[in-house]
């Protein structure tokens, strides 16, 4: 029993995940018998995933329960669908669309609400699970398209605007799961970055050179623009460009990430262009509201972070102990144990936190991703990011034995009940 557990706890569930799947995805669609029976296929292989994620106990309960819940989806797909009308495999096709499509407007969604709502903040750290999970699907929608209707003739996307479209939304998820892994993002340097972001901005123009010799002639005026748009927001957006002047601190892995709305664009071009047409008034109601959602949330959530810069508690008081400045934090009255506080000094912020009665402070921003510290939760002596658990002690910034992680850590004196930090 003793070496089940060892066993169990040793098993990289996301990795073994995520082979099962893209193995799934690459040779399934190949068998006749997948064909007559998709959705026997598709429902079984959701419920190994469930029993690899329940091996890891705890950890995967997430990723068990979400295999369990895309079981369900498609069992009650199965079941209600008309079995006289398209044939099942192009049922699963379609229904492997749409799930991709709700999950990608999911995943952009948990960005902004966990700004402005505990819900949001307790799915961050899924939301990359989540979003491979709308690319799986949308790899398995196409294959299952190139197979069944142009024998795997890659031509036919010089063809029509509407699938290159769709091919502009899977290269750029494709891009984006392949590097949505923490390895890539503590290990690559910021140099590698910048080169990777160009390197894939040249490869998606010759790609659109491509199409664009053949199909161009085939596209609407808004369409060409739109095309061109995404060049020019990759090149603003590169790590190298001019945000540099817009964001206090650039991330090479998370500039390419942002990439992510050049496929939610495309993506939705995809559809209203395709298959909504011919769709019900509900499903055309579904869309534009998904679209409508996810865009009204950005906005919301752009002016809460402008609300929040303007009105964040800063420190501007100054003191000399024991010859080293330190800045007045405030009473230690007004700190709630076990809750952070987001004070800014100069453009420093910093995550303070009362624990045991006393005082400490740590840089706000998670080393891993640029998560928000002061909205964590202390466990066991570490504050834990909210948005992927990454934590680090209260007393020395350091992260749990047997992990490197650090963050900025400042030290905090207390004199007559109120509590000082020095920066320096």
């Amino acid at each position: 029993m003793a070496e089940w557990k060892k066993l169990r706890r040793k098993i990289n569930h996301p990795k073994v995940m995520l082979v099962l799947s893209l193995a799934f995805v690459a040779f399934a669609p190949m068998s006749q018998n997948f064909t007559a029976h998709p959705f026997v296929w598709m429902i079984g292989g959701f419920f190994v995933l469930a029993v690899v994620a329940q091996l890891r106990g705890k950890w995967a309960r997430f990723d068990r329960n979400f295999a369990l819940l895309l079981a369900a989806e498609f069992a009650v797909i199965f079941f209600l669908a008309p079995k006289d009308a398209d044939p099942q495999v192009v049922l699963a096709l379609r229904s492997a669309a749409w799930t991709s499509l709700v999950l990608l407007n999911g995943a952009l969604l948990i960005g902004p609400w966990s700004r402005f709502t505990d819900f949001g903040l307790h799915f961050y750290k899924h939301r990359r699970h989540i979003g491979v999970t709308a690319f799986l699907f949308g790899l398995l929608h196409a294959h299952l398209v190139l197979r069944n209707y142009f024998n795997y003739d890659l031509s036919a996307i010089q063809q029509d605007p509407f699938l290159f479209f769709g091919l502009t939304a899977l290269l750029v998820m494709a891009i984006l799961a392949a590097i949505s892994w923490d390895y890539v993002q503590k290990k690559v340097p910021a140099l590698a970055w910048k080169i990777t972001h160009t390197v894939l901005l040249f490869a998606y123009s010759g790609i659109l050179f491509w199409f664009w010799r053949i199909g161009g002639s085939a596209l609407f005026t808004w369409q060409k623009i739109l095309l061109i748009t995404f060049l020019v927001y990759w090149i603003l957006v590169a790590p190298w460009s001019v945000i540099r002047l817009v964001l206090r601190f650039v991330n090479g892995w998370k500039q390419v990430h942002v990439l992510v709305y050049i496929a939610y664009a495309a993506m939705m071009v995809h559809v209203s262009t395709g298959v909504l047409a011919a769709r019900p008034l509900g499903f055309k109601i579904l869309f534009w509201g998904l679209f409508a959602t996810v865009t009204l949330s950005h906005v919301a959530g752009w002016i809460m972070k402008i609300i929040t810069d303007r009105h964040v508690r800063r420190a501007e008081e100054k003191v000399v102990i024991e010859g080293k400045t330190y800045y007045k934090l405030g009473h230690e009255r007004s700190f709630h144990e076990g809750r952070g506080t987001l004070i800014r000094i100069g453009k420093v912020d910093l995550a303070i936190y009362k624990y045991q009665g006393k005082l400490f402070a740590m840089s706000n921003r998670c080393p891993h991703q640029g998560g928000p510290i002061y909205k964590g939760e202390i466990r066991n002596g570490y504050v834990e990011c909210p948005w992927h658990r990454y934590q680090f002690s209260v007393s020395s910034g350091k992260g749990p034995p047997g992990y490197d992680d650090v963050i900025p850590y400042y030290h905090v004196a207390v004199r007559d009940g109120v509590g000082y930090v020095a920066i320096d």
